[in-house]
C-alpha cells in the first residue's frame, strides 16, 4: 500500500490514473451511503462544485494546425508562439490577435500586450490568420488596411 502522494499520476499499462480512481472511488461509495431507501439522515454530506477555468488566459498556437492552450503553459522563449484567438461571428473566420509595431517586421508575441491594445483599440493590433484560400475577404469586405497576405510560423 502507497500514501496518496506518492502514486504515480498516469499508468501507462493499464491507461489510468491512479489518484484520480481513488478520488472517484471514494465519491462514489460517499454517495452511495447519501442514498438510503428509508430516507434516514445522510452519513455524510456531499457536495460537488464543477470550477470554471476563465477563458480570458485561452491562446492558440501558431500554427498550420492550430491548438488551444493556455496562456501560464508557454513561455515565449521555448515554445511555439501562441496569441490570443479571434471568431468573427458574421463569417465564421478564426485567427490570431497580434500586434506589430511601426518601426518593426514582426509581430509581437506577448499575449497580455495583445489583450491591452486591443481593448484600447490600439492603431497597431492585427487579426492574422494562414494563407488558405477559405481565410480570404468577402466580396462584400475591403479591408482599410492589409499586410503580407500571410504570417510565416517564425515571424
Amino acid at each position: 500500500m502507497y500514501p496518496y502522494n506518492q502514486l504515480p499520476d498516469y499508468f501507462e499499462e493499464g491507461q489510468f490514473s491512479p489518484k484520480e480512481e481513488i478520488i472517484t472511488s471514494i465519491l462514489a461509495l460517499i454517495a452511495e451511503a447519501k442514498s438510503d431507501p428509508n430516507e434516514r439522515f445522510p452519513f455524510l454530506f456531499l457536495q460537488i462544485q464543477i470550477w470554471i477555468r476563465e477563458l480570458s488566459g485561452l491562446v492558440r498556437v501558431v500554427s498550420d494546425q492550430p491548438e488551444f492552450t493556455w496562456r501560464d503553459k508557454i513561455s515565449p522563449k521555448e515554445d511555439p508562439a501562441a496569441l490570443p484567438p479571434y471568431y468573427c461571428r458574421e463569417c465564421g473566420s478564426s485567427g490570431w490577435l497580434a500586434i506589430k509595431h511601426d518601426n518593426r517586421n514582426q509581430f509581437e508575441v506577448d499575449p497580455l500586450e495583445v489583450y491591452e491594445h486591443y481593448f484600447t483599440n490600439h492603431k497597431n493590433i492585427y487579426f492574422v490568420n494562414t494563407y488558405d484560400d477559405k481565410h480570404f475577404c468577402i466580396d462584400e469586405y475591403e479591408p482599410e488596411t492589409s499586410i503580407t497576405p500571410y504570417v510565416h510560423e517564425s515571424d
